[in-house]
């Protein structure tokens, strides 16, 4: 693998291997999570193209789709996440655990991103942006909260 594949987290490019060689996941997964629950752009790059070129997909040509990716560091990803190795009788459970995962990540991403937002709200004695702030942080925690909790895939 390449350094650039490795530095995508490994519960991002497993899920990746998952869409890859179980393509009828790719439609299911771009209604439920967007590219940007990705932590690493170049995995928010692959999810995009599959998400928008592949939606329908049921079987994929890896050829093709390297082809299709412009980014040589994208290409690498892809022969990298192509050969994960994947629970085959697990792979309805490891791709509901991944989307989870993902989703709490993302939502906590949010909520620490809100807490600083609040805090410069704070400091500054903006009241109105101190309770709207407040009300989203609530929001996205009860979000959290609805979400099964789950280790990493």
């Amino acid at each position: 693998a390449s350094q650039a594949a490795k530095n995508v987290p490994t519960p991002e490019r497993t899920f990746l291997g998952l869409l890859l060689q179980h393509p009828r996941f790719i439609g299911p997964t771009a209604q439920v999570v967007r590219p940007e629950v990705f932590t690493d752009l170049r995995a928010q790059g692959l999810a995009r193209l599959l998400f928008d070129e592949y939606p329908q997909a049921r079987e994929l040509d890896l050829s093709g789709l390297m082809g299709r990716a412009d980014d040589p560091e994208l290409v690498q990803l892809i022969s990298t996440c192509a050969m994960v190795g994947i629970d085959e009788a697990q792979v309805e459970q490891e791709w509901e655990g991944h989307v989870q995962y993902l989703q709490r990540e993302a939502l906590t991403r949010q909520i620490e991103q809100l807490q600083q937002e609040l805090h410069k709200a704070v400091a500054a004695r903006d009241e109105t942006r101190q309770q709207d702030l407040q009300r989203e942080h609530e929001r996205l925690r009860k979000e959290r909260q609805n979400l099964l909790p789950t280790t990493p895939p």
